[in-house]
Order: C-alpha cells, then structure tokens, then sequence
C-alpha cells in the first residue's frame, strides 16, 4: 500500500473535535500532519525522516491541517484525541503511521530508517481518530 489519498476538501472534524489555531511557516494542505518548530515559533509539515520532523524531539507537538494555507498564514488544526473524517477510504480497526511530507500511511507500510510516528486508527472506514504518538524509534 501506499499514502492513503486524502481529499482536503473533505477534511472534516467531529463536533466535539479539539480545534486550536496556529501560525505557518510552510505552505499547508488540508490533512496533512504538522510539527511545531521551536526556532521559528510556527508549523511545518511534518515528516518520519527526522526526530525534529517527527515530532519526538520537540514533546510531540504533532497537529492535522484542517484546510490549506500559504506560508505565515493561520490556520485551524486538529489536536490529539479528535475523530476526523479525511474524505479517504481506511481499513476499520488499523493503525496509520506518518509517513513523509506530512502524509499518512498504514502501519505496515512503515520501512526502515522511518521514525515511528502513529497518527491514529481508524473507527470505521471513514472516521480516524488522531491520537499522535511520536516514539523517537527508528524503524
């Protein structure tokens, strides 16, 4: 398998979703998994090819967009513990992992050198519940 193909105009949280806005420091499609960078105090896209990408070294200040935006705009984004339907087709019951470029991807599809990121699993086949978890271990 390969990316899960998200539809960033169908990004939508649940109503009782954690929603908090923040500051970009890259350009942002909606679903995409951001990281807080601590130089610039702003978002970028996050990536499983780097412990300051992945998350794991900055206290897993892990977030989704939840629509596109440029570079020093802000946006709303999605906090831990939320469900989110992502307009993409999932298997019910598995665990999805970050992959690169801020994608998600399922958990088998993990390779080595990837750091271990799990962004969430899915409730049903169309609802993830984003729970991100960065372990700081290399595949």
């Amino acid at each position: 398998m390969a990316d899960i193909s998200i539809t960033a105009t169908n990004v939508v949280p649940a109503t009782d979703a954690f929603v908090e806005t923040v500051l970009l420091g890259e350009t942002v499609t909606a679903g995409e998994i951001l990281v807080y960078d601590p130089t610039d105090d702003d978002w970028v896209v996050a990536s499983n090819a780097s412990t300051a990408l992945s998350g794991s070294a900055n206290g897993q200040n892990l977030r989704m967009a939840l629509s596109s935006a440029n570079s020093g705009q802000t946006i709303a984004v999605l906090r831990s513990d939320s469900d989110v339907s992502l307009g993409a087709v999932l298997a019910a019951g598995r665990w999805y992992v970050l992959s690169t470029g801020g994608s998600i991807s399922p958990e088998s599809d993990a390779t080595t050198a990837d750091y271990s990121v799990l962004i969430g699993y899915a409730k049903t086949t169309s609802l993830l519940r984003f729970s991100p978890i960065s372990t700081g271990v290399q595949v």
